[in-house]
C-alpha cells in the first residue's frame, strides 16, 4: 500500500506542503502525522496502535473489520465488489476533525450523530 500511495502522491502537495508517505513501526512515530492508514494486516493490533493517538488531530483510516469500533475515523469496506467506506463521527470529534457533509453523503454508514441542522421555520416563527 505504501508503494502505491507514494506513486499516487509523487509531486503533489496540500497547500504548499508536500505529501510524504512514511512506514511506521510503532505509535510514537505517528504522533506528528495528519493522516494515518493502518492496513488490515495490523488489524489485530488496532486497539494498541490507536490507544496513544486517540486525542490527537490525526485522521485515522483503516480497512479492517471492526475498524470503527477500534477507534478509526474512516474504515474502508468491500461492498458488492466495490470499495466503500464508513465514518465514525465520535472518532472525528474526539480527534478535533470535521467531516464534510459531502463526504458523509457518500459513506455507506455513518456511526454516531451527525451535526444537526436547525429545524425548519414554521409559519408562526417566520
Amino acid at each position: 500500500m505504501a508503494t502505491r500511495l507514494e506513486a499516487l502522491v509523487e509531486n503533489h502537495s496540500v497547500g504548499n506542503r508536500p505529501i510524504d508517505v512514511k512506514l511506521i513501526s510503532n505509535p510514537s512515530e505517528a504522533r506528528d502525522v495528519q493522516l494515518l492508514f493502518i492496513g488490515s494486516r495490523r488489524s489485530a493490533d488496532l486497539p494498541v496502535l490507536l490507544q496513544g493517538l486517540r486525542d490527537r488531530n490525526i485522521l485515522i483510516i483503516t480497512d479492517a473489520s471492526g475498524g470503527l469500533a477500534a477507534g478509526s475515523t474512516i474504515n474502508f469496506l468491500i461492498v458488492d465488489e466495490r470499495v466503500r467506506f464508513e465514518v465514525s463521527m465520535e472518532a472525528a470529534r474526539r480527534s478535533g476533525l470535521v467531516i464534510s457533509s459531502q463526504l458523509l453523503s457518500v459513506a455507506v454508514r455513518v456511526q454516531g450523530q451527525r451535526m444537526q441542522s436547525p429545524p425548519p421555520l414554521t409559519k408562526e416563527h417566520r
